[in-house]
C-alpha cells in the first residue's frame, strides 16, 4: 500500500524525507517535553487545584496524539523487512516503551487509579527521547554488549552489600536497636556508604563498629565504581567503533578521492546514525579522500604503490 510505505517513510526512515520528517520529529519531542513539564507542575497542590481542567486537557489531547502515534507506528511496522509480522514489532524496545507512554492513562480509567499516582506514571514518557536522540541508543548499544559483565559488577556488589548490612548488625544491634536491630535496617547504613554519599544518619558508635565501617568504605571505592568504568570504557570504545565504520564506509564509496553528492548524502545520515559530529565526519572524509588520491593523510606525500616500477 502506497500510503502505508508512504508514512513508514515518514516516521522510520528520515533520510527519504529529510525535511517533513524533521517537523514530524520535532513536534512528537516538543509534546513530550510539553507534557513532562506539565505533569511537574501539576505535581504542585496550589497549581493543580487552580488549572485541573488546564492539566486535564493537556493529559487528554496528548494521550489521543500518542495513542494515534502507537497504533499508526504497529500498523506500518510490516514495511520494515527486519519485522516479520505486527505482532512481533509489539515486543520490540521502541514499541514497548510507546506501550509504556499511554498504558498508565488507560490502566487509572479500568481500574480507577488515583491520578496524583498517574502523574508519576506519566514521566515514562521521557523514554520516548531515546527514539530520536542517537547518544541514548549508543549508551543502550554499549549496556548490551557489556550485559554480562555488568550484571557480575552487580553481583559482586550485591554481596558486599549483604556482608556490609549483616556486620553491621552483628557489632551494632545492642548498641543502637533502632537504627541497626535489624539486616534490612542495617542495609541502609550500607547502601550510604557503598555509593560513598555518606549522609551521616546512621553511624557506627561502636570501635569495632568504627573499624568494620572504614574497611568496607575502602572496599567499596573501587566496587561501585566498577559498573560505571566498564560502561564508560565500553561507550567510548563504541563510539570509536562507529568513527572507524564511518572512514570505512567513506573509504568505499568515493572514487578518486572525490564523492558525488549522493554519496555525500548518504554519508550524512550515517553521521547522524553514529552519534559524530560534522567536525568529527568532515575530518574522516578528508582523509578517506586523501587516500583515494594515493596521498598520504599524515605527511602528504605521495604514496608508492609500487606501480611506478
Amino acid at each position: 500500500m502506497k500510503l502505508r510505505q508512504w508514512l513508514f517513510d515518514l516516521l522510520e526512515q528520515p533520510q527519504t524525507m529529510p525535511v517533513r520528517s524533521a517537523n514530524v520529529n520535532r513536534f512528537l519531542i516538543g509534546l513530550i517535553f510539553f507534557n513532562i513539564g506539565a505533569a511537574t507542575l501539576e505535581s504542585v497542590p496550589e497549581l493543580s487545584q487552580a488549572h485541573a481542567s488546564a492539566f486535564l486537557l493537556i493529559e487528554c489531547v496528548s494521550i489521543v496524539i500518542f495513542t494515534f502515534e502507537y497504533f499508526l507506528r504497529v500498523w506500518i511496522s510490516i514495511e520494515d523487512p527486519r519485522i516479520k509480522s505486527r505482532f512481533t514489532y509489539l515486543f520490540t524496545p521502541n514499541a514497548l516503551i510507546d506501550f509504556i507512554s499511554i498504558a498508565p492513562f488507560y490502566f487509572s480509567l479500568v481500574l480507577g487509579m488515583d491520578l496524583k499516582v498517574l502523574v508519576v506514571l506519566r514521566l515514562f514518557r521521557l523514554l520516548k527521547l531515546v527514539r530520536y536522540f542517537a547518544p541514548l541508543a549508543v549508551l543502550g548499544t554499549a549496556l548490551k554488549a557489556e550485559f554480562n559483565s555488568f550484571v557480575s559488577a552487580l553481583f559482586i556488589l550485591f554481596i558486599l552489600l549483604m556482608v556490609a548490612s549483616s556486620g553491621m548488625y552483628f557489632l551494632e544491634r545492642h548498641e543502637q536497636p533502632e537504627v541497626f536491630g535489624n539486616i534490612p535496617q542495617a542495609m541502609w547504613w550500607a547502601v550510604v556508604t557503598l555509593t560513598t554519599m555518606g549522609y551521616g544518619d546512621v553511624v557506627p558508635m561502636t570501635a569495632q563498629g568504627k573499624v568494620f565501617a572504614s574497611v568496607i568504605t575502602i572496599l567499596s571505592i573501587g566496587t561501585v565504581a566498577l559498573p560505571a568504568g566498564m560502561l564508560a570504557s565500553r561507550f567510548s570504545e563504541e563510539l570509536k567503533n562507529r568513527k572507524e565504520e564511518f572512514k570505512g564506509l567513506a573509504t568505499q564509496i568515493q572514487k578518486d578521492g572525490d564523492l558525488c553528492e549522493q554519496s555525500r548524502a548518504i554519508l550524512e545520515e550515517r553521521r547522524k546514525d553514529m552519534c559524530l559530529s560534522k567536525k568529527e565526519a568532515q575530518n574522516l572524509i578528508e582523509n578517506a579522500c586523501t587516500k583515494g588520491r594515493g596521498i598520504c593523510p599524515e605527511c602528504g606525500q605521495k604514496i608508492n604503490t609500487g606501480e611506478d616500477t
